[in-house]
């Protein structure tokens, strides 16, 4: 028989009422595996964002995935224009925003080329457009390199941004490599704070082509 201590007692009470309170204080806004979209089609919220996605095609594909059978997946063929596409998710005012999906990319290293944007829904400002992947390399504001990737390999991108003064004062990137844990991360300070955080938008580069990005367990979470 195990004796319970009042100061153990008061210990394992407080363990569980901190663990109950970081379950109740994360919402989930979005989640997207793709699993019951259907292959050939573009899957529900994903839309065009801005631009011309001329002979260029994103749909649901069960050609690769990070982890069940299915996956977004953008085609970038001979287009050299540059348009955008993404997903809207609830309106957030207040707390810590948490936007994560997987990315693997395929094609030459000189080509493959996304930007990642975090929008107000309405009426679009931007929040955060810091990371590029140019070149099988994610650079910076400034095109500075901080993390090299590498062709078929599964990597998971996410993004913090604090809604409100309150919620903290710099937005931060990270990246890993879901196979080895290998990462980096990149930190930028908040100059404006959002108004109904509510985008996420991938943008194709001018002038870059003939490469593929899949995209899988897109997640939004507030806390």
């Amino acid at each position: 028989m195990s004796i319970i201590t009042g100061k153990s007692l008061a210990a394992a009470l407080a363990a569980l009422a901190v663990a109950a309170g970081v379950q109740a204080q994360e919402k989930v806004l979005y989640s997207e595996n793709f699993e019951e979209a259907i292959p050939g089609q573009t899957p529900k919220k994903w839309t065009k964002v801005w631009g011309s996605p001329g002979s260029d095609i994103f749909a649901v594909t069960n050609e690769k995935s990070a982890g069940g059978d299915n996956a977004l997946l953008l085609t970038r063929g001979d287009n050299q224009g540059q348009w955008g596409f993404g997903v809207a998710f609830p309106h957030v005012d207040r707390g810590t925003v948490e936007i994560s999906f997987n990315l693997l990319l395929e094609g030459p290293g000189n080509q493959a080329c996304l930007g990642f944007e975090i929008r107000n829904n309405t009426p679009g400002r931007l929040i955060f457009g810091s990371a590029t992947v140019q070149d099988f390399k994610i650079r910076n504001s400034r095109r500075k390199q901080v993390f090299s990737l590498t062709g078929d390999t599964w990597y998971k991108l996410k993004f913090t941004i604090p809604a409100s003064k309150a919620d903290g004062e710099q937005s931060r990137f990270e990246i890993t490599d879901i196979k080895t844990g290998q990462s980096a991360t990149m930190e930028s300070p908040i100059k404006e704070y959002p108004n109904k955080l509510g985008l996420l938008c991938i943008n194709t580069l001018p002038g870059k082509n003939n490469f593929k990005a899949f995209i899988d367990d897109v997640k939004v979470t507030v806390k």
